[in-house]
């Protein structure tokens, strides 16, 4: 029986001795995260938090990578997550992976000296290790980018850097008040005019017809009436008439 348990006991300790290895790295952590303001260049060093930075101020961050543990960390991998809000504290933050370490965070604060936000420059991120500088992928902000093993001891730290900068952020227009739908005056109704008794027009005053002249005879100027009164007298009044006529 101790015979097979020999063997057995060998056995295990050799399939465990890879994962006993493989978690022995560990990250420092503590502030690792921290930024220096470019433009400005008014602190000695790199800070956190970063204060009194205007927008258009390039910023650029610094990680500090130190594997603390017995061994080296496998498939070391940073990536960071920017603020994608408006304010005046930008809050920044960075995960540390690796294959046999735990995870480690930190955050970097930039604030602001006006409404704004913080946003990725491109082309700027590198890292610093003992072999000198090498160029990252820009994809440090989104899925993240690998440095490969960090051997352990201080003497191995890692410096991870990258740019940004602030940008200011679009007034919001704003929503404009309703114009309340005026009540319409109601229209007054006319009051009706009464139709005026018509005032009776008085009687003209019968005109006197003045006496018309009697129409004269022709030639003789007798008036006409003169004529029927001789003509009344028969056989006198043709001796009359003849005789006015003749004179």
């Amino acid at each position: 029986m101790k015979k097979l348990l020999i063997p057995t006991f060998i056995l295990l300790t050799l399939l465990l001795s890879p994962v006993l290895v493989l978690a022995a790295a560990s990250f420092e952590g503590g502030d690792i995260f921290r930024a220096y303001n470019n433009t400005k260049q008014d602190t000695p060093s790199w800070v956190d938090p970063l204060n009194n930075v205007d927008v258009r101020n390039v910023i650029e961050y610094q990680i500090r990578v130190t594997n603390q543990g017995e061994n080296e960390a496998q498939n070391v991998g940073v990536r960071v997550d920017l603020p994608d809000y408006c304010g005046n504290r930008e809050v920044a933050t960075v995960h540390l992976t690796a294959t046999n370490a735990g995870e480690v965070t930190d955050t970097a604060i930039v604030n602001l000296t006006s409404v704004g936000k913080i946003e990725y420059l491109p082309g700027h991120a590198r890292y610093i290790d003992a072999s000198g500088e090498h160029s990252l992928s820009d994809t440090i902000t989104s899925g993240g980018v690998n440095l490969g093993n960090i051997a352990s001891g201080n003497a191995h730290t890692v410096q991870v850097l990258f740019k940004a900068w602030g940008v200011p952020c679009p007034t919001p227009t704003p929503t404009p008040t309703p114009t309340p739908t005026p009540t319409p005056t109601p229209t007054p109704t006319p009051t009706a005019t009464p139709t005026p008794t018509p005032t009776p027009t008085p009687s003209s005053t019968p005109q006197v017809l003045g006496t018309e002249a009697p129409r004269e005879l022709p030639k003789t100027g007798l008036p006409l009436a003169s004529v029927g009164v001789l003509a009344g007298l028969g056989t006198l009044g043709t001796y009359l008439f003849k005789r006015f006529k003749l004179a």
